[in-house]
């Protein structure tokens, strides 16, 4: 092979990977989606539990008055335990955000010394036993207490994550980032 096709096939085969890089960074966008759950209804049948026709909403008035609030990105989870209240607050540390809240709706019923005792930068809402399984399978459509919900500032769902999970919390951290970069990017 002559010298001349050797550095005309080195060129190119250097060029092809710069000219991309160059097309993508001047025309692709990068842009991430968070799905909404339930856009087109709840198609889950739960026993006492009827959902309204059309895109699922929470409804905000199903907790106190200081519970859900509309206009704010809400982590809500279910369960008192050491292990998922250990979780929430790595998300609230990790996202001390104005427009962040972290929830956390307990059953009273299930509340021990450990978590009567504690400090914690999050928002309590204590509920008997039947007020606590109302709220989260007929609220949050959620299917058992160790899962934390995303609600958005629309109070539509925008995810289910494993409060147990390290990983899963991750994803929802990433999730919320990718919700507070999205509305700053809108206004």
């Amino acid at each position: 092979m002559k010298r001349s096709t050797k550095v005309t096939f080195l060129v190119v085969i250097l060029a092809i990977p710069a000219f991309i890089f160059v097309f993508l960074k001047l025309f692709g966008e990068n842009t991430f989606e968070v799905p909404v759950y339930y856009a087109q209804g709840v198609d889950k049948s739960i026993k006492d539990c009827s959902f309204p026709p059309g895109q699922y909403h929470v409804d905000p008035t199903l907790l106190p008055k200081d519970g859900l609030l509309q206009g704010k990105l809400s982590v809500v989870a279910f369960v008192a335990d050491k292990k998922v209240v250990n979780q929430l607050e790595r998300i609230h540390q990790s996202l001390s955000h104005q427009s962040l809240q972290v929830l956390n709706i307990c059953d009273s019923s299930k509340i021990t010394h450990w978590e009567e005792g504690q400090k914690r930068p999050l928002q309590y809402i204590y509920l008997n036993t039947s007020k606590h399984r109302q709220i989260l399978q007929c609220g949050f459509v959620a299917d058992n207490e160790h899962q934390l919900v995303l609600v958005d500032q629309l109070s539509r769902i925008r995810g289910y994550y494993d409060a147990e999970d390290w990983e899963e919390v991750d994803r929802l951290i990433l999730e919320i980032k990718i919700l507070l970069y999205g509305t700053a990017n809108d206004a």
